[in-house]
């Protein structure tokens, strides 16, 4: 019998540790000039936002060699500090950022300031955590909730400690099943600040709204107050999605060219 690798590793977990360099992620702009992407610190860290005096930013990442199954579990884990914030006019960071699995694209980017970089982009579904503490004015203080559909409500939920406050806050999310769990966890004092879970089982699951296989990624904004929001740490496990990369095709057919020529040749 003949078997063809077509290098789909749907079959095996995967990890991803730490941001790199960059290169195996892209990296969108969909606000300010292209100068103030996210900045890849070459090893575990990179800034979804910075902090400058322009404002508007609206930044993307999204992992480039593999999809994620969303019909499987998975476990993600990544840590999170506002590490400057500025803008005379305003008196706290702004906005916020995304975890985000999509299907509209590698480069899809939505609005800025309390959009997130997330508000537009579908099919889409995604954990928002907001730092700017006066949400349309309410004074809600900062927080979380899950969106889908590329709609940004504000129908946050309270965390503990700002996510504002300068602290290193460890991100821990987990999905089994149909359900969503977050723990937040307050590292620099070593403190339990915020657990949640969401049953999406009236959606399908995650792949009920985004598909089987999404593009994972983080998306950020912000506003009049402008922010560095950076993350670091990033260990996710999760199945890969049945995609097969361009390069690896490549190879792929070249070897069945090679096998189907030395059986040309035998039989000859």
């Amino acid at each position: 019998g003949l078997v063809f690798g077509f290098g789909l590793t749907a079959a095996h977990a995967q990890t991803i540790t730490g941001f790199g360099d960059g290169s195996h992620w892209t990296n969108n702009n969909g606000g300010v000039p292209s100068a103030l992407s996210a900045h890849f610190d070459g090893a575990s860290k990179v800034d979804l936002t910075v902090n400058d005096t322009l404002g508007g930013q609206a930044n993307s990442i999204y992992y480039k060699p593999q999809t994620v199954d969303l019909t499987h579990s998975f476990s993600l884990s990544f840590d999170y500090q506002v590490t400057s914030f500025g803008n005379p006019a305003e008196s706290a960071p702004a906005d916020g950022f995304t975890v985000i699995f999509q299907n509209q694209g590698l480069h899809a980017v939505g609005a800025g300031g309390s959009g997130l970089g997330y508000a537009g982009v579908t099919p889409s579904a995604a954990l928002s955590f907001n730092v700017w503490p006066f949400v349309g004015g309410s004074g809600i203080a900062p927080g979380e909730e899950f969106i889908q559909g590329g709609i940004q409500d504000l129908n946050y939920k309270l965390v503990t400690v700002p996510l504002s406050s300068g602290d290193l806050v460890n991100f821990q999310v987990d999905y089994v099943g149909t359900t969503l769990t977050e723990n937040l966890t307050d590292l620099t004092y070593s403190m339990p600040v915020y657990t949640h879970s969401y049953d999406l089982s009236l959606f399908g699951g995650l792949s009920g709204i985004v598909g089987n296989n999404a593009m994972f990624g983080f998306t950020g904004g912000d506003g009049l107050g402008t922010t560095t929001q950076e993350l670091s740490n990033l260990n996710f496990q999760f199945t890969p999605g049945a995609t097969p990369e361009p390069f690896t095709m490549g190879l792929a057919i070249a070897g069945i060219g090679m096998f189907l020529r030395r059986r040309m040749k035998v039989r000859a």
